[in-house]
């Protein structure tokens, strides 16, 4: 449906409709990357242009267009953004980043973690990823954020090892629903 998104096939009662999906491209674009696809090829350009095009005024990403921006995708985003280029000089989305970076400290915590309710362990695992790249391709970050984040999940590990499921409606009619299922010791060791 739009040039550079992987979407994903939505739809109730027959009829099915291509539906935008922010975390599928996220995931594809890496994908498409980490396999050896140069950032500026066609397929990735247009994937993350499109992606940056769907950056919110306050600089974070939301599921669906229009919507509040939201931990889950600007941490997606920003890390498929960020692994496109050996460090900041580099990479042609710097500002982009750098803004979302500087959204992503806005969901931080005082005490470390970021969100809130059953999802704070899996929040606070998918930041401190994005704070790492982030960190390592010399982009700006605040000094603590990681150590306090990962100083927070240490000390709740019955919050950093359950399972969790976020439900999602990338839909735009709200018809189609989707779930997140996150284990979050599986992501805590992925990291």
């Amino acid at each position: 449906p739009e040039d550079g998104c992987w979407s994903r096939s939505t739809g109730d009662g027959g009829a099915t409709r291509d539906t935008p999906d922010i975390i599928r491209t996220c995931l594809a674009a890496r994908a498409l990357v980490s396999a050896g696809e140069e950032a500026g090829s066609s397929n990735v350009k247009s994937a993350f242009d499109w992606l940056v095009k769907r950056q919110n005024a306050d600089a974070g990403w939301g599921f669906r267009r229009g919507e509040p921006s939201a931990i889950l995708p600007t941490c997606f985003t920003l890390l498929a953004l960020i692994r496109t280029a050996q460090n900041a000089t580099s990479n042609r989305w710097k500002d982009e980043i750098t803004r979302g970076l500087q959204r992503l400290m806005g969901f931080r915590n005082n005490v470390g973690s970021f969100g809130a309710g059953l999802l704070q362990a899996v929040h606070t695992i998918h930041a401190v990823l994005v704070v790492q790249a982030a960190r390592e391709c010399e982009f700006a970050i605040v000094a603590t954020a990681e150590t306090e984040a990962i100083r927070w999940l240490l000390d709740q590990p019955d919050e950093a090892m359950s399972t969790v499921e976020e439900q999602i409606s990338i839909d735009a009619t709200g018809g189609a629903k989707w779930g997140l299922t996150f284990n979050k010791d599986a992501v805590l060791l992925a990291g």
